[in-house]
């Protein structure tokens, strides 16, 4: 659940939260109920002898959230049963709080009512109008909405319902397509014929392999609880070695597409780019290129409001590996296509001074040139960056 509130002449949106909160101040510390918390800052619940302008330090855990954050901030409000705190600039916990964002905006979220295919792809088809004509953040918010309708429809399908249906706009396809491929992981409990079979029975042939690449992240997804949780997903079978799991498909572009959903994961699940880059490193299971590629298109959807510096992130790689910023800046280039794709028209409104970024968008402009001579988008493919 969320909602928003306007402080200082900004709007914020604040998500509900729950649990512990603790308050430490120069002489002490108190506890209070945790109610909601936004980018800014958050709202505790207790009698808290805090003054208003006081520095204090916050820990506290989101709901669903599988770490302890600690943050500090100065006291913004105080009531008698209440305290409203606001946050110091804390890089870690931007990077935190647009993962919760984004993991809350894909949660399977209870529909009320029957529907069936048709109401879904109504749906979709309106949510992609919407993102036609907003902005970065609009658009990356209906990419999320119509995956997690995506996952809808793979559960929903009856007989003859597919993603065939000319009333499903071309620009959603690749999105929708990668949503039910984690229903069909979902139905088939990671069971691989029928995974399969669920896939290429529901899928339009141009984007059927889209569906493969979420077998990746759902992999990722079952590493833990808590992800599975946030996003409202139920108990399954994880196959305990997922390494003979990938190499029992027998298709090459299967294999890698799952390693690239695997590493888009992996991103979500790291604090930051280097951890992600650590933990692609430890799962020898997976092609760690298309890992790495993963991991970069996740971190340019979840930073998008910040895309000039998102655009040039991939050269901070070199500390790491060097052979590997490439496939990071192929993610990126992935993520610009994505948007353009649901979005015509999106690449013609960036420019930027930096040559990095000019280049990874001159680079998207062309791929995408070449998918719309095609006819269809290649699923998390860029050519001129594959060598």
């Amino acid at each position: 659940m969320a909602h928003s509130i306007t402080t200082e002449g900004r709007q914020h949106e604040r998500l509900v939260a729950d649990g512990e909160a603790i308050i430490r101040t120069a002489t002490g510390q108190a506890t209070g109920e945790l109610v909601d918390v936004s980018q800014s800052g958050l709202l505790i619940l207790g009698r808290i002898p805090v003054s208003i302008g006081e520095s204090v330090e916050v820990s506290f855990t989101p709901r669903d959230y599988p770490e302890e954050v600690k943050v500090r901030g100065r006291v913004a409000r105080v009531r008698p049963d209440r305290v409203g705190i606001a946050f110091s600039e804390t890089r870690w916990w931007q990077s935190a709080w647009r993962k919760l964002v984004a993991f809350r905006t894909v949660s399977q979220k209870k529909i009320e009512g029957p529907l069936t295919a048709a109401d879904l792809l109504a749906r979709i088809a309106a949510i992609q109008k919407e993102a036609e004509t907003g902005d970065i953040a609009v658009k990356t918010a209906a990419l999320w909405k119509m995956e997690s309708l995506g996952v809808t429809f793979g559960r929903v399908a009856q007989p003859g319902d597919t993603l065939r249906d000319p009333n499903l706009p071309v620009e959603a396809r690749p999105i929708v397509h990668v949503g039910m491929g984690g229903a069909a992981v979902e139905v088939a409990n990671f069971d691989r014929a029928e995974i399969m079979r669920r896939i290429d029975s529901l899928a339009h042939p141009d984007y059927r392999l889209f569906g493969y690449e979420q077998i990746g992240a759902m992999l990722g997804v079952y590493e833990k609880t808590v992800p599975r949780m946030m996003l409202g997903l139920k108990p399954l079978d994880r196959p305990p070695d997922v390494k003979q799991f990938i190499l029992s498909f027998d298709d090459p572009k299967v294999r890698r597409l799952i390693s690239h959903g695997y590493g888009r994961l992996l991103y979500f699940n790291s604090k930051h780019v280097g951890a992600a880059y650590h933990n692609v490193k430890q799962r020898e299971f997976l092609d760690p290129r298309a890992a790495v590629q993963g991991m970069g298109f996740g971190y340019a959807m979840v930073n998008h409001r910040e895309l000039g510096t998102v655009l040039e992130t991939g050269d901070v790689l070199v500390v790491f590996d060097p052979t590997f910023v490439r496939a990071f800046q192929a993610g990126l280039v992935y993520a610009l296509m994505f948007w353009e794709w649901v979005s015509p028209g999106f690449l013609q409104t960036l420019g930027f001074a930096n040559p990095r970024a000019t280049e990874l968008v001159a680079t998207a402009r062309t791929e995408i040139e070449s998918a719309r001579q095609r006819g269809y988008l290649e699923p998390f493919v860029v050519e001129r960056m594959s060598a």
